[in-house]
């Protein structure tokens, strides 16, 4: 039986992540993944000559530190950084490098009730006394509220009373920080006053907030994939394939059973999400599911010009399908015929008639992607294909906090704090590598 100091049980990038921190630190770890795709969402789709992501992958708001463990990991030459490229649009008007809604361009009468509201309510409670992303924003002003309520249905086809408050870090139209204030006077306000520092946005280079976004430019992130696998095997990691895998208890080390062996490890890494966790433990977990995997319609298209100077563009408004749009060419591949890619991302319900029937939106994806200043006016739609993937990114259900509680306590009491699950419910690149460094040294 082989022993190892770590191993990492998971896929995709927080697998890899894990495994060359452990690697980092001279431990000998074993990665068993369930897929030969060991990528995960980082793979690319292969259409029209050329290789895309499915929607905005880059790693995108990392600081000094994460760039640096990145380029360590793969090498300075691999990534470009194109600085922050976002931009949003909130009542068809474009705000440029910010995520979130600007809510001044709702108008001046919404604004001003929204302040006035914000300020009798003052937001004061606490973000760990919550549940449910409806417990998160129910005392931000009613004007931004309504909207922010659709607008979890409608990027999670899911209604907030089922969604964990956890979710607003998974798209910036529901964030809980909301931008009421132009740079300036936000910057003020910040600055002066905690409690608007608590829940007041503005746009990052106001605050001078570091914020790298790295890519291999002219590739795609499938190609950093390979590179990842390449480099840890070279750093010695085993990685292993297997669609069972059990831990249990052995004396003062653990067990891992796999599909055809059996392996003893100081530490276990979980870095797969919550609902998978539990299948990897003989006790009976009965617990409720606590990860829903939102729906997404893929739209491609060809276009004859890059017009836009951004990476992606939110649609941060209720009459917009696209949740957002990525300038995909313009930091990534062409086409076969040499035409550039644009990408919009569509959430949406498996039981309505527009994922029966994707084309009948198709007209009104590609004008919303005009409103976003990423197709000319002038141009004609042209080649253009879906893709319905049922499963894309995972949103934490409302009863996340209490199942992670749970396995947690299980991991306590049965197998003396040895599994780890680092970065447990967070979605953000730039955070899962930080987190790793309450396990491993730097």
């Amino acid at each position: 039986m082989s022993k190892y100091e770590n191993i990492i049980i998971g896929n995709g990038f927080r697998a890899m992540m894990t495994a060359y921190a452990s690697a980092s630190n001279d431990k000998k770890t074993l990665l068993i993944t369930h897929s030969k795709n060991i990528g995960g969402v980082l793979s690319p789709l292969n259409w029209e000559g050329g290789s895309f992501d499915k929607g905005y992958q880059f790693f995108d708001g990392c600081d000094q530190y994460c760039k640096n463990v990145l380029e360590n990991f793969l090498g300075k030459d691999v990534f470009t950084d194109f600085g922050y490229g976002a931009a949003s649009v909130t009542n068809k008007k474009i705000y440029e490098y910010h995520a979130l809604p600007y809510w001044p361009y709702m108008g001046i009468k919404f604004r001003l009730i929204a302040i006035i509201q914000t300020i009798q309510k003052l937001v004061f409670s606490n973000k760990s006394n919550y549940k449910s992303y409806y417990d998160l924003i129910k005392n931000h002003p009613n004007n931004i509220k309504k909207i922010l309520l659709k607008a979890c249905k409608k990027n999670f086809t899911l209604p907030a009373e089922k969604v964990s408050y956890l979710a607003e870090d998974y798209n910036p139209f529901i964030t809980f920080r909301m931008t009421l204030f132009n740079d300036f006077i936000g910057k003020f306000l910040k600055k002066n006053f905690k409690i608007f520092d608590k829940f007041l946005a503005i746009r990052r280079h106001a605050i001078n907030l570091e914020s790298f976004s790295l890519y291999p430019k002219g590739k795609n992130m499938g190609y950093v994939v390979k590179l990842m696998e390449e480099k840890l095997l070279k750093m010695g990691v085993k990685i292993l394939l297997s669609k069972n895998t059990k831990i249990e208890k052995d004396l003062s080390e653990l067990k891992i059973k796999t599909d055809e062996s059996s392996f003893t490890a100081k530490k276990v890494f979980l870095t797969a999400e919550l609902d998978d966790i539990t299948k990897f433990f003989n006790e009976n977990i009965s617990l409720d599911p606590c990860n829903y995997y939102v729906p997404q319609i893929f739209y491609y298209f060809k276009t004859d010009k890059l017009i836009s100077k951004f990476q992606y563009v939110h649609g941060n408004d209720l009459n917009m399908y696209t949740n957002r749009g990525s300038n995909v060419s313009l930091y990534g591949e062409k086409t076969k015929d040499n035409k550039n890619v644009i990408i919009a991302e569509v959430p949406m319900d498996i039981n309505s008639e527009i994922w029966k029937n994707p084309n009948i939106i198709v007209d009104k994806i590609w004008n919303e992607l005009k409103v976003m200043k990423l197709v000319c006016d002038k141009e004609k739609m042209g080649f253009y294909q879906f893709f319905k993937i049922e499963k894309t990114f995972s949103v934490p259900l409302v009863n996340f906090d209490k199942n992670l509680q749970t396995i947690q306590d299980l991991i306590k009491t049965k197998y003396n704090g040895n599994i780890e699950m680092p970065g447990a419910g967070r979605i953000n690149r730039y955070n899962f590598i930080r987190s790793l460094k309450g396990y491993f040294n730097d």
